[in-house]
Parts: C-alpha cells; structure tokens; sequence
C-alpha cells in the first residue's frame, strides 16, 4: 500500500510541475528615420590666409526602450542605416593684367556622427572627402572650374559592449544625429581668388533597435493533464479503500 501511495503522489506532483512556466524566444524592433537635405556654402580664399568655412546640423532621434513586462531581457543590438551625397566645386579667377595665369583647389568634405545619449555609448563617424582643381589662364584675366561629386552609404552597428541589459529597461533611447561640413580653397598664386564650394550634401538614414526575449507563459501538456487525471483518480481509490476498511 505504501508503494501504491507512493507512485500516485509522484504522479500528483510530476502534473503539477508540467503546469509551471514555459519559456518563449521572441524578439521585437523600433525604428526611427532622420535626414538632412542640401546646404550650399562657400570658402574663399585670396591673398589673406582666411580659415575654412564650417557648418554644423543636428538632429535629435527616439527609440522606445523595453518593456519589462513582457518578458526577460536577453540581447540588444542598434543598427543603422543610411545613404549621402557630396559635391565639391572650385571656381578660380584673375584679371590683374595682360595675360594671366590662374589656379585653384577646393575640398569639400561631410562628417557622419550618430551618438547614443541614453544610455550613453560610444559615438559611431564616418568621414567622406571630395576634392576639385583647376587650371586657366588668357589675356586680361583668367579663370577656371571644376567639380567632383560622389554618393555613397554610411551603415553599422553601435558598440554596446560598455551597457548592461538593465540600461534598456523601461526607458527611451535617444539620440543625436550630427553632420559636419567644411569646405576650404587654396591656390599658389598670389593674386588669385578662389571659392571652394561644399554642394549636394545630403545625409539620410534609418536607425533600429532589436530586443532579444523571453515570454513567459503557462502551459499544460497533454501528457501532464494525463498524469494529473491519473494521480487524482489513484488519490481518489485510496480514499474509498479507506473508507471500506473502516466499516
């Protein structure tokens, strides 16, 4: 009898476990777009040694954290991507005497920054360059230009190796979305103007979080309905047997 009593508790209890909580693998993804259109801006450079010409734009991005009601945590990972253009132009001239001779450089380049500000992770740049030259001359003055023009793309993955799953938790992610312009002109002669021109600088792209986890949710078995059908009905014999020795 001991033995009988022993088997259909443990039938009883191996039910009642296969009702506890299964584990489910899913993961989930927010996105967010930014863009900066065309900005045209100018260097020029002449018989003074003047500075390049600068431009700074940002843009601010959300991303939604992770609920931790849905579920545990189990990785994180934030890509981006995007496209961009850029053009340089130079324009060179001199018209101080008979016949003259003229020369000019120009360089255009655009800086790519995406920064996690919360949680705060390392900042991802790129930096794309384009150049243009020329040369003229003639009588009564000279001039010349010429441009360069490239497109390209700027994709990845932000390192994350310096945040905790838990900096991911029930909060919003932010961003800044920076893009830095600068154009500079030079030239060898003396008497020459030149412009630099930094044209056709757009920068367009997407950013997207993905959130590895587990649901938890509970789940019976057809096996384990059986075995709790089972212990309940040897619980229940038990039970009458004693009842009939008491009698």
């Amino acid at each position: 009898m001991k033995k009988s009593q022993a088997l259909t508790g443990m039938a009883a209890a191996i039910a009642l476990m296969s009702f506890s909580g299964a584990a489910s693998a899913l993961s989930m993804t927010d996105t967010s777009s930014f863009g900066f259109g065309s900005l045209e801006f100018y260097d020029k450079e002449g018989v003074n040694d003047d500075p390049m010409e600068v431009r700074t734009r940002n843009q601010g991005l959300t991303l939604n954290g992770f609920d931790s009601s849905m579920g545990m945590l189990t990785g994180v990972s934030i890509e981006f991507d995007s496209d961009w253009s850029l053009k340089s132009l130079v324009s060179a001239h001199d018209s101080a005497g008979f016949f003259e001779h003229t020369n000019g450089y120009a360089k255009a380049e655009s800086h790519f920054y995406i920064d996690m500000i919360n949680p705060n992770a390392p900042v991802s740049a790129s930096m794309t360059q384009e150049s243009a030259s020329c040369k003229g001359s003639g009588f009564w003055g000279a001039s010349c230009s010429d441009s360069n023009q490239k497109t390209g793309s700027f994709d990845g993955l932000l390192d994350l190796s310096s945040l905790s799953l838990a900096d991911f938790l029930d909060t919003v992610l932010t961003f800044d979305i920076k893009n830095v312009l600068k154009a500079e002109a030079d030239t060898s002669d003396h008497d020459t103007w030149v412009y630099a021109y930094n044209k056709k600088n757009w920068w367009q792209g997407s950013v997207t979080v993905t959130y590895d986890y587990e649901e938890y949710t509970a789940v019976a078995e057809p096996s384990a309905v059986a075995l709790l059908g089972l212990g309940l009905f040897g619980l229940g014999a038990l039970r009458r047997r004693r009842q009939a020795i008491a009698a």
